[in-house]
């Protein structure tokens, strides 16, 4: 994952050299199609130095079409294609990656976006239905504002199921622990891993004032994340040591005075839990969603992380003081962050590199989500599903198989390589995260994602639960559920029987 710039370099000089000084027998090989499983043709040919597993090829002018809606998060707009070098890391690296894998396999790579107010899914859905769709693949968040309505609605191909696939879905530069996750009754719609970027960009964390930590004295988080020991009672503690009012007796999300603990949204509540390894659906042998909101882990955990979410003394959430889509009043919220009077704030990676933390002078640093406590083994971060960026090929005759899946194994391939590594180093571009705590905590961040299918399926509109309780409800979650399950039960059924009638 960190492997330098110049490696990438020299790659692809070296590939370049090669291009231009192919023999009569490569170009001949490659006429002729390379070998007829897609393997190797030989070891002195001019993929295998990055892409060898995928042998020569001629797509004969083969244009990959990708329909996205990641062009206004930050990457969204280059992962797949971009017009020209611009010294950006990461954009000259898509760059110089198409143009080789065009120049390889005699392809166009192309990506376009919907148009301004333009839903996703009713244009993939109409054509579908009508018989006008011009891309071969989906680039989305993987909610039920995107691919799992797409899915439920039948719209896509089941991956692990696609004939002549070229995708080679157990290796590692597509994500294991999210495509297990994701899957239900054995059936696969969307994938993500190295061929995508704005999934890490979307993956929840927490971010903490190394200036607080040291004037108040506390634990070094970084060494109680290493020896296991970063628990949700420990973050808690913390909370109440720095949290204080500034003399009015009144905890204020606008003045200049007041001290918090922890800010984020409500949503978080179900962050933190999901952190707690406590996901509203797990699945069984057969690969089957079953509800275990009422388990008693996930009751244990819920009541932790209930008791700090709702100390509107030491805590303070964005719904307490406004609507949700209140951006404007809404961000008055994260500025006291910014302003170095939190000491925990709860959000994604995304927005490590976004202008308000730029702009700031503290100097911070990031952590996984707490643990539930000592004894639970890995640390988990979840994900915003509206934005997590997943893959899908749409059911329809337009999409050639073979060479969609051909490419996008490609350009998986290429950037576990080489583009990811650069990705990462930009993320940590920001002088004031520059150091080896943070890219350990990264490292940690990014390998454990929990993603619950609760909340990318959204059943009975569970994903509003955990909210509704901390904003009114009360804590009482398994009396909260008994008037629910049968419906979220029955949303459940009703997928599994629609993806079982799919072929």
């Amino acid at each position: 994952m960190k492997r330098r710039t110049v490696a990438f370099l020299m790659a692809v000089l070296l590939l370049a050299g090669c291009l231009f000084s192919c023999t009569g027998d490569q170009q001949s090989s490659r006429s002729e199609g390379g070998s007829s499983d897609g393997s190797a043709v030989a070891p002195e040919s001019t993929t295998s130095l990055m892409l060898n597993h995928l042998g020569e090829r001629n797509l004969d002018g083969f244009e990959l079409v990708i329909l996205s809606t990641t062009e206004e998060v930050p990457f969204g707009d280059i992962q797949f294609a971009t017009d020209e070098l611009n010294s950006d890391p990461v954009n000259d690296a898509v760059f110089e990656r198409n143009n080789l894998i065009e120049e390889l396999y005699n392809c166009k790579i192309s990506v376009k976006y919907c148009a301004e107010g333009e839903d996703f899914c009713t244009r993939v859905t109409t054509d579908c239905l009508s018989g006008t769709v011009d891309y071969h693949v989906l680039a989305s968040g993987i909610s039920t504002t995107g691919l799992a309505k797409l899915a439920a609605d039948g719209l896509l191909y089941d991956l692990y199921a696609l004939e002549d696939s070229h995708l080679r879905l157990d290796s590692e530069w597509w994500d294991q622990q999210a495509l297990k996750q994701l899957s239900i009754d054995n059936k696969l719609y969307f994938a993500c891993g190295d061929v995508v970027i704005t999934d890490d960009e979307q993956t929840s964390m927490l971010f903490f004032n190394r200036d607080l930590i040291d004037e108040y004295s506390l634990e070094d988080p970084y060494q109680l994340v290493r020896d296991g020991k970063w628990t949700m009672d420990k973050m808690y503690e913390m909370c109440k040591t720095v949290a204080h009012d500034g003399g009015d007796g009144v905890m204020n999300i606008e003045g200049e005075e007041d001290y918090w603990g922890l800010i984020g949204a409500a949503f978080d509540c179900y962050k933190f839990i999901l952190g707690g390894n406590a996901a509203m659906v797990t699945k069984n042998a057969d690969d089957l969603p079953v509800i275990s909101v009422t388990d008693q882990h996930n009751i244990d955990v819920f009541q932790k992380v209930y008791e700090f979410m709702t100390d509107r003394s030491r805590v303070a959430y964005w719904e307490q003081y406004y609507r949700w889509d209140d951006y404007d009043n809404g961000q008055k919220l994260y500025d006291q962050f910014y302003a170095g009077r939190v000491l925990f704030f709860a959000n994604i990676i995304a927005t490590m590199n976004g202008p308000q933390m730029l702009d700031s002078t503290i100097r911070f640093g990031v952590l996984p989500l707490p643990k539930y406590n000592e004894e639970q083994q890995d640390y988990c971060c979840t994900i915003n599903p509206y934005k997590f960026t997943c893959l899908s090929l749409p059911r329809d005759t337009f999409v050639d198989v073979e060479k969609s899946t051909f490419l996008l194994e490609a350009l998986a391939y290429y950037n576990w390589n080489e583009v990811t590594s650069l990705y990462y180093n930009t993320t940590l571009k920001s002088k004031r995260l520059l150091d080896e705590s943070s890219e350990e905590m990264l490292d940690i961040i990014f390998s454990n994602k929990i993603i619950d299918l609760a909340n990318i399926f959204n059943w009975d509109d569970c994903i509003q639960y955990y909210n509704q309780m901390i904003m009114g409800a009360g804590n009482a979650v398994v009396s909260f559920m008994e008037s629910r399950e049968s419906r979220m039960q029955a949303g459940i059924d009703q997928t599994i029987e629609l993806f079982r009638k799919l072929n």
